[in-house]
């Protein structure tokens, strides 16, 4: 068994740090594969690099559309037997790839509940790209039925493997000073670990916080194109000097642990590993009232009714200043958070590539 993966790039986001540590965990576990993106955006290389892993970079142009890809994968999955693509449009390129080489088994994984291309006039490409896969998987319920929703034909070949994270990362992770983010020690500190774009609710989030005492605090991580948008927010609630928007940030466990509460306002999500994180570095997690939030977090969580800055304000305070609820929720997070493992979700993937080749 040799597998190919296939990612966009390196970038920020969620599903890039997740291929990252299931690469750890399969090279740990001697399983041979090899990872390829479409263009050069590398946040994470060295982490790759640093465990022995080499990047493969497919376009000659920089471009995830550059006519190239499709000669340069066809030559270099001569020697796989499984091709396993995150994203799009790798998942187009993976579609094409089965034209020409219908010996490799081709998994995609859906990351999400929904995207742009759920749409009418997408709908032929995507059906002829999801017809060209051996198997698809989804990370949550929700993102399982949403995808057989939208593509029937995924009924007879999708299957549910639910994220993981490295869990002693976050149990054994050093709180980040709170200098840091240019807060003090006197500070309450929330944290928000999600990128600064749709359907990610920031706008909900920034209003709760003009509604809490001063000494609340709110630390954002993440980019994206909304970051001028969110500032300009702050600044008209004469908040901004109790914001600190810190862009990509390397050490989340350091700052899941510094922070008395975690919040994930959200329109839509497919999974929201960071209420895992959050949970297993001993964090409460508060999340808008989204069945698969619900189903992550179970009774660990903490939600409010979705674009409710009020009642989000409240839930803030009540669990940051509640002690007895905090010790209660803190300990039921440690426990759920068992259940998301990246040992157990690489288990399950060899499970999944041993089953289609015996097929």
């Amino acid at each position: 068994m040799k597998i190919a993966f296939l990612i966009n790039n390196l970038g920020s986001g969620g599903a890039e740090k997740l291929l990252l540590d299931i690469c750890i965990e399969l090279k740990k576990k001697s399983v041979q594969f090899d990872v390829f993106t479409l263009t050069e955006s590398y946040i994470y290389i060295n982490d790759f690099k640093n465990n022995g892993i080499e990047i493969k970079s497919l376009s000659l142009i920089n471009s995830p559309f550059d006519p190239m890809i499709l000669p340069f994968l066809l030559k270099k999955l001569e020697n796989y037997n499984i091709f396993h693509v995150h994203l799009f449009p790798s998942f187009y390129w993976a579609a094409l790839v089965s034209l020409f080489n219908n010996e490799i088994r081709i998994i995609c994984t859906e990351h999400n509940s929904n995207n742009n291309r759920r749409k009418r006039k997408f709908f032929p490409f995507e059906k002829f790209a999801y017809s060209r896969m051996s198997q698809a998987i989804a990370i949550s319920p929700s993102s399982y039925s949403s995808a057989i929703k939208w593509m029937p034909l995924l009924n007879d070949k999708i299957c549910l493997i639910p994220n993981g994270i490295v869990l002693n990362n976050f149990y054994n992770a050093t709180p980040t000073s709170p200098e840091v983010f240019g807060f003090s020690s006197k500070d309450i500190i929330i944290s928000c670990v999600a990128r600064l774009r749709f359907p990610k609710d920031h706008h909900t989030l920034i209003k709760a916080l003009k509604f809490l005492p001063s000494e609340y605090k709110l630390v954002i991580a993440g980019e994206g194109p909304q970051l001028n948008e969110l500032v300009s927010l702050s600044s008209s609630y004469n908040i901004n000097d109790r914001i600190n928007f810190a862009g990509f940030c390397k050490d989340i466990a350091g700052l899941y642990k510094l922070s008395r509460v975690n919040v994930l306002a959200t329109e839509s999500e497919g999974f929201g590993l960071v209420a895992v994180e959050a949970m297993a570095s001993g964090t409460p997690f508060i999340g808008s009232d989204l069945e698969v939030l619900k189903w992550v977090a179970g009774d660990a969580g903490i939600f409010f009714q979705n674009g409710n800055s009020v009642q989000l304000a409240e839930k803030i305070r009540m669990t940051c200043e509640n002690e007895a609820f905090r010790k209660e929720i803190i300990a039921k997070g440690y426990e759920n958070a068992k259940r998301f493992s990246i040992e157990t979700m690489a288990e399950k993937h060899i499970e999944l590539y041993k089953k289609l080749l015996e097929e």
